[in-house]
């Protein structure tokens, strides 16, 4: 488990303010990394925590020795002074929290630092961050907590009062790109794809790189086509069947919004805009409706919903004639 900054893509700034902090011997007791979900937050977490706990480190490096005893038993996942704290089920409980305190007076066993790591600290229980708050009010020495979440009011304003916040920022498309053509050997244009759709997450460009995911997009991007000339029925049984495709409905919606910003980058970029209003209210129409997916709201009608709202924006509003709607009605 022992990691170094430089096996982290991007975070510059991040690195830098880290790395200094923990060199200077000023780094605070607290530490609270914010960012979009797989955004490499955990990674960062445990390269700061291999930093930190190192004995041997050279002042002016920002890389553990990778030698001393802290560092080998970390390699090995056998240093009990880097303790991990994660949801069980859904929820971070407090026994979680209260297991580890007693362990706080004591110096650690063979680092610099003990260092606590929790994971999605916005989902502790208020029983749970209430236990933690009193580590952190008075923490004892020697120890350094890291919190990671994706949005900072998410937590206990009392908590994060005692944090110092560092916000890892999304993955430049470029840099994933690049990771995207050495790793999966992708050609360029679907790199460019695939570090589009991850949204600045390592993890998520790992899941588009996949070609079950790629087959997916190219999906996608037929079923806006193909609305130009299909007939009404065959639109509804497409909606049907997308539905059903789909084990979560959420990844379709993403698409289809990410198609439409796709749309619209490249209407900028042309200088045209004749259709830039119709599509951003239509981007805001499918984002209204991927908020809808937390509510128990109909995916079919949604479908149907976002579909005719892409075809009057992308095509001639009366481009299903009279025998389609002909078709559709004899099949009722």
């Amino acid at each position: 488990m022992l990691i170094d900054f430089e096996e982290i893509h991007g975070q510059s700034r991040a690195k830098k303010l880290i790395g200094r902090l923990i060199r200077s011997t000023r780094v605070p007791h607290a530490l609270l990394l914010t960012g979009r979900q797989g955004i490499g937050k955990k990674s960062f977490a445990l390269a700061s925590a291999a930093l930190a706990m190192c004995r041997d480190s050279e002042n002016n490096s920002f890389s553990p020795c990778g030698n001393c005893n802290s560092c080998r038993r970390l390699r090995s996942n056998m240093n009990p002074d880097l303790i991990l704290i994660a949801p069980e089920g859904t929820v971070i409980k407090i026994d979680q929290v209260r297991n580890i305190i007693p362990e706080l007076k004591f110096k650690p066993s063979y680092s610099a630092k003990r260092v606590i790591v929790v994971e999605e600290a916005e989902k502790m229980t208020e029983e749970a961050a209430n236990a933690l708050l009193k580590s952190l009010e008075e923490p004892p020495p020697h120890n350094i907590f890291i919190l990671l979440a994706t949005d900072a009011h998410r937590l206990l304003p009392t908590i994060v009062s005692r944090c110092c916040q560092i916000r890892l920022e999304p993955v430049p498309h470029e840099v994933l790109k690049r990771i995207a053509i050495d790793k999966s050997g992708l050609d360029n244009d679907t790199a460019d794809v695939c570090a589009f759709l991850a949204g600045g997450s390592i993890e998520k460009l790992n899941e588009w790189c996949t070609e079950e995911k790629l087959r997916t997009w190219k999906e996608v991007n037929q079923v806006i086509e193909n609305l130009k000339t299909q007939p009404v029925w065959k639109f509804f049984e497409t909606a049907k069947a997308l539905t059903e495709r789909f084990d979560s409905f959420e990844d379709f919606v993403y698409l289809i919004k990410s198609k439409l910003v796709l749309f619209i980058r490249s209407e900028i970029r042309s200088k045209r805009k004749e259709r830039l209003g119709k599509l951003l209210d239509t981007l805001d129409f499918v984002e209204e409706g991927e908020q809808a997916l937390r509510f128990n709201v109909n995916k079919l009608l949604l479908a149907e919903e976002i579909g005719l709202a892409i075809r009057e924006c992308m095509h001639e509003e009366d481009s299903w004639n009279k025998i389609s709607r002909t078709r559709i009605y004899s099949t009722l």
